[in-house]
């Protein structure tokens, strides 16, 4: 990422030195007038000050503008992706069960009916909340960290089932396996034991530094616990973390945790587009400089022909004197 940001702030600091100098030449301003226009010209913010008087600075222009601009562009955008690299979103947080893979086969109406018959038999205890997540927290809240393990057992063995058919969401895990520089975590309402295994079945179980599920956490999402149990281990800050989910429970525990948040599909298309502005970017540098090149080619052309027709002219008068 630095190499890339030196890289693109020495062709900007190329581009404003050849800039200022071909100005110079061709206009016969001084140096921090020329070094103003190519400014000006850059950001696009224009003035009515200074401007070309001769066709040929004219047509320059338009040419430099076309290029210089896409560098400029393109030295901001790899200025502003190096802030964001080293000052946040360093972390990317995934969930599991239909974010990395798709929605797992569980037989949820019957684990929800299992666990209801359980605290009911054991505690007489009956949760007001009707989704199992939220029947869960209740549980933790009321009964104690204690009472929300006794349903570990049986809750494994349903999501065990499941893994038998796991499918793997396939642009998320290509994703996942062409990250190198930075760190991946996943926060998931799944058993640990469920996320361990299935990562290993799609093949990128060395990727990832923590892995937070439900047994490690009393409350589940969308409550922020697991988040809290992550920052606190790996250090981290809210503002260095990414969640990449694909539910409201996702969002909502993001939001609780006072972390950004954006669903998969969101994330997936947000990164296509990057990698495209990548791609392009440096094509139009490359033409732009191309363009320069064959304008600053014939720019000498002219520059020696009005040179040489100055001194043809001279020469003619010199000759008229004589005689």
């Amino acid at each position: 990422m630095e190499k890339e940001l030196r890289i693109a702030l020495l062709s900007l600091a190329g581009v404003v030195l050849f800039g200022t100098i071909a100005y110079m030449i061709l206009e016969g301003w001084n140096l921090v007038n020329s070094f103003y226009f190519v400014g000006t010209t850059l950001t696009t913010i224009g003035n009515g000050e200074i401007y070309p008087t001769h066709d040929i600075t004219k047509i320059f222009t338009v040419l430099f503008a076309f290029s210089g601009i896409g560098i400029a562009l393109y030295a901001m955008t790899k200025a502003s992706e190096e802030r964001m690299h080293s000052a946040g979103r360093k972390v990317l947080l995934f969930d599991f069960d239909g974010t990395i893979c798709k929605p797992m086969k569980i037989n949820w109406p019957e684990l929800k009916k299992r666990v209801m018959e359980h605290y009911r038999e054991k505690h007489h205890y009956e949760p007001s909340s009707k989704g199992l997540s939220h029947i869960m927290n209740e549980v933790a809240e009321d009964l104690g960290k204690e009472a929300v393990r006794e349903v570990d057992g049986f809750w494994r063995d349903f999501e065990k089932q499941a893994l038998k058919e796991i499918e793997p969401n396939e642009d998320v895990v290509n994703f996942i396996r062409q990250q190198e520089d930075r760190s991946l975590m996943i926060w998931s309402s799944n058993m640990s034991e469920t996320v361990c295994e299935g990562l290993e079945k799609l093949g990128i179980e060395g990727k990832f530094s923590i892995v937070v599920g439900r047994d490690g956490v009393s409350r589940v999402k969308p409550n922020p616990e697991g988040w809290k149990l992550i920052s606190a281990k790996m250090g981290l800050m809210n503002n260095e973390a990414l969640l990449i989910g694909n539910s409201i429970s996702d969002e909502k525990a993001a939001e609780a945790a006072h972390i950004r948040f954006q669903f998969s599909d969101d994330f997936l298309k947000a990164q296509a587009r990057s990698k495209s502005s990548k791609l392009q970017i440096p094509k139009m540098i490359g033409k732009g400089y191309k363009a320069i090149g064959r304008e600053t080619s014939a720019l000498k052309k002219k520059v020696k022909a009005k040179i040489l027709g100055r001194e043809s002219a001279s020469e003619e008068r010199e000759k008229q004197k004589k005689k």
